[in-house]
């Protein structure tokens, strides 16, 4: 829905037209694009958990990663080494 408050917004900006509620609409826009840059940088967070064993007494590294990112870390691995190949 707030897709299209913000075609209104612009197409009333293109054709030069003051909305009496334009900062109402500016607002709003500023808020929208604040919360998906917000998700965006939580999508792709990335923890690490470091873990002893008693039994071993040796330490095990963990990291957890969503599908999203591991997919674009896999394209980003490939395209390096791509790159590298073709020199």
């Amino acid at each position: 829905l707030w897709y299209l408050y913000i075609m209104v917004y612009y197409s009333a900006i293109k054709k030069n037209e003051i909305l009496p509620f334009a900062t109402t609409w500016m607002d709003l826009e500023n808020i929208m694009l604040s919360e998906i840059s917000q998700s965006e940088k939580d999508k792709y967070h990335i923890s690490h958990l470091y873990l002893e064993s008693k039994e071993q007494n040796k330490q095990t590294n963990i990291t957890e990663i969503d599908s999203d990112t591991e997919k674009k870390l896999m394209d980003a691995r490939w395209e390096v080494s791509w790159g590298m190949g073709r020199r």
